[in-house]
């Protein structure tokens, strides 16, 4: 990946401009939120803010919040960055449904936002989650998105009926056709909890290797993981 970055920069003006944006930003250009506001595209959804992960780094924490549209069917994170002990700027509570303005990065195929405006009243997250309904079909939208931006390293993973499974001392989750995909380093008891051995809505961050557990719907109920 890091030839093929190093090949894309030193051909760039032979790309479309969406990658070169990709391109620029990989290799460390930033792109300021005044800038996304007026080159970035701007989507209107339903939003579902299903969870969040947290990296804690020797000088920065990240926290990542995922959000996927309803109407649209496209994911989104918000990115955010603070100092060990600071708390991160804004706050986004998770299991609600509500209205919202993102603005996404310039780039080919991009999943990081900000959000613009909020609109409407909170709704909880209750029923199902709109999701993929196998792991191939997951698969199918993670090359989608790797043949437009084959950078991508994070995927917002949605799986509708699946079930968790924990033999050999490895967790999994297992789709309706019997794959699995493996779950990432931990104990997820709580998970298997929820879901009793029968089938819940599950959606995760994928990495390429394992996927780690965002949150579930079990019974038409949201729970945090």
């Amino acid at each position: 990946q890091l030839t093929l970055l190093s090949q894309a920069f030193h051909h760039l003006n032979q790309l479309d401009q969406a990658l070169q944006d990709d391109v620029r930003q990989l290799i460390g250009w930033t792109v300021k939120e005044d800038e996304v506001m007026q080159r970035g595209e701007h989507v209107s959804d339903d939003w579902l803010i299903l969870g969040q992960t947290l990296e804690d780094g020797e000088r920065t924490r990240t926290q990542r919040t995922w959000l996927f549209g309803e109407t649209t069917k496209r994911p989104a994170q918000i990115l955010q960055f603070a100092l060990p002990g600071a708390s991160f700027e804004k706050s986004y509570p998770l299991s609600i449904r509500q209205r919202a303005d993102l603005v996404f990065w310039p780039g080919a195929s991009p999943q990081r936002a900000l959000m613009e405006n909020r609109h409407g009243t909170v709704q909880p997250i209750i029923g199902s989650l709109p999701g993929s309904e196998t792991i191939d079909e997951f698969f199918a939208s993670v090359a989608n998105i790797k043949a437009k931006q084959p950078w991508q390293e994070r995927f917002l993973c949605i799986l509708r009926s699946v079930i968790p499974v924990y033999t050999n001392n490895t967790w999994s989750i297992r789709d309706q056709n019997g794959h699995a995909l493996p779950l990432a380093r931990g104990n997820h008891w709580q998970l298997l909890a929820y879901s009793g051995g029968w089938p819940i809505d599950f959606a995760g961050q994928w990495d390429g290797e394992v996927v780690a557990p965002l949150c579930v719907v079990a019974e038409g109920t949201y729970h945090k993981l």
